[in-house]
């Protein structure tokens, strides 16, 4: 009474040492998951807007560097703007080391300008030369050059019906202003661009020009035919991405959180009729007198596709774990149960109901099956001392205890002598068998007389019964 039960303790401390390694593992592991998952998303969308930003940067920096290396041929008088071939030449050349370019010029302070285009249609570059100076849009950016060249404002050439970003660099020449070298990229390259860098990656990516104007999307590669002076870029709100367009809705707005962004990339969460999308942006400086802002939008099922899988592992984890823990409590009951068994059969023998013992069955554990091996031998052992040492003996010894309680003394007793009249000649005639049957059977008859009177069997002679009290 009072004790604890054995296989209660095996399952429970088995099941408990599952539980903390297992646990702890799976903890651990879940943890780790869920950092290296928003750790993963965080470096695949910032990496998305660094690649799309040195794309757009090696895209844009070329017209810088054709601009500047002819305004420093000019200016140290290694080429002449007046000899228009081997001038002529120079903007070719500089058109075909830069493909992304759209045209570069030279533009005089009287705002003439001598020019190499590009003829994508034909593959051709062509030469020309223009009067600017009654275009005050050409007059209002020549006057707006720094000292080491700027990217001016989007401008829209009617001609053209296009949108185009412009580099000019000035050139001096004998200390005096000459005039400006520009280089033209257009929009609608800009936009292709764009979406060939998106090729292969998730995500729609975009440039705006401040925040409120689309400068390049892949719906703009067929370039932006309602462009104005007034309105060279399509303006964000009832642009024809909806997505897009959304990107600075409050309502449905919230930041990310689970996601950490590198310093310098931000990013939000807008919750539309549609669906939740994910924002991701940089802004980019040195492209004009706004920032451009470089990013990408995707859905945010596509990070919940990540941390799916996430909770699909936990819940693995879990189901292992609970099955875990199941096996133990199972292995527990498995161990203790031969031990419950042997605990059984001996309270049994204690009570020299050795006729209801039954054998302990083997068992897979070394240790339990030499247990097992043993009793069962003492069992055989205690039933052939069972046949020769009355039981009435046995249990004064054992409520006795000790050996010198057991010391012969002096009593007055009876004793009892029965014999079978006849036995010797009715035995003849009979077979061994029969005559261990006939006697056990009428041993078994006197001996349940003797004790119902509370007498002691104290030994069996042949045929004969020694009895006491």
């Amino acid at each position: 009474q009072g004790r604890l039960s054995i296989t209660i303790t095996l399952a429970t401390a088995i099941g408990l040492l599952v539980f903390v390694t297992a646990g702890s593992v799976l903890g651990v592991g879940i943890w780790l998951a869920q950092k290296n998952t928003f750790s993963l998303l965080s470096t695949n969308a910032d990496q998305a807007v660094d690649a799309a930003v040195r794309q757009i940067e090696q895209h844009l920096r070329p017209a810088e560097h054709q601009a500047q290396f002819i305004a420093t041929r000019i200016e140290q008088g290694e080429v002449d703007p007046t000899d228009k071939e081997s001038f002529g030449q120079l903007l070719t050349g500089a058109l075909a080391a830069a493909p992304q370019i759209e045209a570069v010029m030279l533009i005089g302070r009287d705002l003439h300008a001598q020019t190499a285009g590009r003829d994508r249609e034909n593959n051709l570059i062509a030469l020309n030369d223009f009067d600017y100076s009654g275009d005050p849009t050409v007059r209002a950016s020549m006057g707006a050059i720094g000292p080491g060249g700027n990217w001016g404002a989007p401008i829209w050439r009617d001609e053209f019906k296009k949108t185009y970003l412009n580099l000019a660099y000035p050139v001096m020449r004998a200390g005096k202003p000459f005039g400006a070298v520009v280089a033209v990229v257009s929009v609608e390259q800009l936009s292709s661009f764009v979406s060939t860098v998106a090729t292969g990656h998730a995500g729609t990516r975009f440039i705006l020009y401040g925040r409120d104007h689309v400068l390049a999307h892949p719906l703009l590669t067929g370039g932006y035919p309602d462009g104005s002076n007034e309105a060279p870029l399509p303006a964000l709100s009832g642009f024809g991405d909806p997505v897009l367009a959304a990107i600075w809705q409050q309502e449905g707005h919230y930041e990310l959180e689970q996601i950490e962004l590198p310093e310098g990339t931000a990013g939000h969460v807008v919750q539309t009729d549609a669906a939740e999308y994910v924002y991701i942006y940089r802004n980019v400086s040195g492209f004009g007198p706004l920032p451009l802002m470089v990013g990408a939008y995707f859905q945010a099922s596509d990070v919940g596709e990540e941390v799916k899988r996430m909770i699909m592992a936990l819940i693995v984890g879990v189901v292992a774990l609970l099955l875990s823990l199941i096996a133990a409590v199972f292995v527990g009951r498995r161990i203790a149960r031969p031990i419950v068994r042997f605990s059984a059969a001996t309270g049994r023998i204690r009570d020299l109901d050795i006729s209801q013992v039954e054998e302990l069955p083997g068992s897979i554990f070394r240790e339990l099956n030499e247990q097992s091996n043993s009793f069962n031998a003492m069992l055989r052992a205690l039933r052939w001392f069972e046949l020769y040492v009355p039981r009435k003996i046995v249990e004064s010894l054992i409520k006795r205890g000790s050996a010198e309680e057991s010391l012969s003394d002096a009593r007055q007793i009876t004793v009892l002598f029965t014999d079978i009249v006849g036995f010797s000649s009715a035995s003849e005639g009979m077979k061994a068998a029969e005559v261990a049957a006939f006697v056990n059977a009428h041993f078994s008859i006197v001996v349940e007389c003797i004790e119902a009177e509370g007498g002691t069997v104290d030994k069996f002679i042949g045929d004969a019964v020694m009895a006491f009290w």
